[in-house]
């Protein structure tokens, strides 16, 4: 299956992947700041990193909410300005970034550990991208999560009850009315 614009879902072995391609209108340079320089990350990643980019290196996710403990990973691959892979809590997040036409084509993939919560986290990751290239072409910026929910409901049809069966965390549930 292609990979497109939308998450994809995909099994490889025991693994589930939701895969996203997303042309970029600026250089790979430009892009790996984005996925690197802690001030770029701040308003489209779900959470601070804290640490080095070098393989090996120890990765602290601390949630600025502080609802939630901080995660921890471990760079897998870092490759600039080309792969960066590294472990998000108990996730694995690959970018792989190829330079070509007007900029970069950046192709995303989060190994989960859970497939139940693909797409919970398939809109998660899909909005952030989104977020991510508005902030890359110097465009109005929303909150994080504003679009999560109107997302939701199209990963949960495209993936299935199977990886439906874990929603968002009781704390960022919105109250009924």
């Amino acid at each position: 299956m292609d990979v497109v614009r939308h998450g994809v879902l995909n099994l490889f072995g025991e693994q589930w992947t939701v895969r996203f391609r997303r042309e970029l209108g600026h250089a790979p340079d430009r892009v790996w700041a984005a996925l690197t320089d802690a001030g770029e990350l701040e308003p489209w990643f779900p959470t601070g990193i804290v640490g080095g980019w070098s393989v090996g290196a120890a990765l602290e996710f601390p949630f600025a909410d502080g609802v939630f403990p901080a995660m921890h990973g471990t760079v897998l691959q870092s490759r600039a300005p080309r792969v960066l892979e590294y472990t998000w809590g108990p996730d694995t997040l690959l970018y792989r970034l190829e330079a070509g036409g007007p900029g970069t084509r950046m192709d995303f993939a989060v190994t989960l550990e859970e497939p139940g919560k693909a797409a919970r986290d398939g809109a998660g990751w899909h909005e952030a991208l989104d977020l991510m290239e508005t902030c890359l072409d110097g465009d109005e910026r929303w909150p994080l999560g504003q679009r999560w929910a109107e997302l939701v409901p199209m990963y949960e049809a495209a993936f299935g009850p199977e990886a439906s069966t874990i929603g968002p965390p009781e704390q960022w549930r919105t109250p009924q009315a």
